[in-house]
């Protein structure tokens, strides 16, 4: 068994030997696991042959532990928790392993409330691929050689104003739709032998393949970075509803690193479901900025609805506001409570002065929305 806990987009790694009868996990409170069931395979026993790669002897996960019936992909341990959690037996059906314990029991055991499973299931089927436990295909374990990798989608939004009146900024709901989807994909420096991107070198022949509507597609990345992190763009003019879920592979320099079933948001779950803060800028009698107030808020039935601080702690990893005025940058972190005010005294900003505010989030589900407000 490979078990990822998942704090604060902190993940901590474990395995243990599966016992075909019964098996015990010791976990922590507060944290979501995701538990999956491993095998090691041989190139000719692997199922993904579409492309020409080195896999001599790798592990695979066979699927993750899931509850079927509060639709998690995880088991989120919250600290009113029983000590004891029973999943029962495990019924196998394609790639998950089903826990049927009631979701009356759900909530009992896991400590869980309604609205924090809703926000979950949500949530943490797109962090599955989290579970990816051999990138390299080398036959170990990637934490147990200190390897770190990073597979975000980000989600970019754009809305303009003619000023800022005053109020709270709030971007209508059907005026939030992604103008484009960039995926960010960043690895540890002792992943690949001299990647390019480290010395601020060429990064177009770091290759991505992607699974596509007419079988795979590739993309090379189109710029240059000084760490190891590479940029696939995928504007919603140019790849109507791409990125899409499936086996994606990045090709650099003829290592290959395998990144299997990812899933992404299709549809509506762009703008459903999402958590977002609201902000008002308040300001002395001069215009000066003195304080910021936020809401957090949740996008259901496409209506702007309060969220709370429980449903905040699990859903929601980092977040960040950044507001550009004529002549200075700020970057704000919201707090996860439900609303609140920031003091921000001791500038010389004018409200007059700005002209773009950024809200960015980046959930359970390691999916980043950046909703850009231009003000012209």
């Amino acid at each position: 068994m490979f078990f990822i806990s998942l704090q604060n987009n902190q993940p901590i790694y474990s395995v243990q030997a599966f016992n075909s009868s019964q098996n015990e996990i010791d976990i922590l409170e507060n944290g979501i696991y995701f538990i999956g069931l491993t095998e090691y395979i041989t190139a000719e026993e692997s199922s993904h042959e579409s492309l020409t790669r080195s896999i001599s002897s790798s592990i695979r996960l066979l699927g993750n532990i899931s509850i079927i019936s509060s639709s998690l992909n995880s088991i989120p341990i919250t600290d009113t928790a029983q000590t004891e959690i029973r999943l029962g037996e495990l019924e196998v059906d394609g790639d998950s392993f089903i826990s049927g314990i009631s979701s009356d029991e759900v909530s009992e055991t896991l400590g869980l409330s309604d609205s924090q499973r809703y926000v979950i299931s949500k949530y943490d089927k797109l962090a599955v691929k989290s579970l990816n436990p051999d990138i390299n295909s080398n036959g170990t374990y990637d934490y147990q050689e200190g390897i770190e990798w990073w597979f975000q989608l980000r989600n970019i939004y754009e809305y303009q104003v003619d000023r800022y009146d005053g109020e709270w900024f709030v971007v209508p709901v059907p005026d939030l739709i992604p103008v484009e989807k960039n995926i960010n994909i960043r690895l540890s420096k002792n992943l690949v032998s001299n990647p390019p991107g480290l010395e601020n070198s060429d990064t177009s022949t770091v290759l991505l393949y992607y699974p596509g509507e007419s079988g795979v597609g590739s993309q090379t990345n189109p710029g240059f970075s000084n760490e190891a992190e590479y940029w696939y763009f995928f504007p919603q003019a140019g790849l109507e509803g791409a990125p899409f879920n499936g086996d994606y592979i990045l090709d650099i320099n003829g290592n290959y690193l395998n990144f299997y079933n990812i899933s992404f948001y299709t549809g509506d779950e762009y703008t459903e479901n999402i958590i977002i803060p609201q902000i008002k800028i308040n300001v002395d009698s001069t215009g000066i900025i003195s304080s910021m107030e936020y809401r957090w808020r949740i996008i259901l039935n496409g209506e702007y609805i309060p969220v709370s601080a429980e449903e905040l702690e699990f859903a929601i990893w980092n977040n960040y506001i950044h507001l550009v005025f004529n002549e200075a940058t700020v970057f704000l972190t919201i707090p996860k409570t439900e609303g609140g005010v920031i003091d921000l005294r001791g500038n010389t900003i004018n409200v007059n002065e700005i002209s773009y505010c950024s809200l960015n989030t980046d959930d359970m589900g390691n999916n980043r929305h950046q909703i850009g407000i231009l003000i012209r």
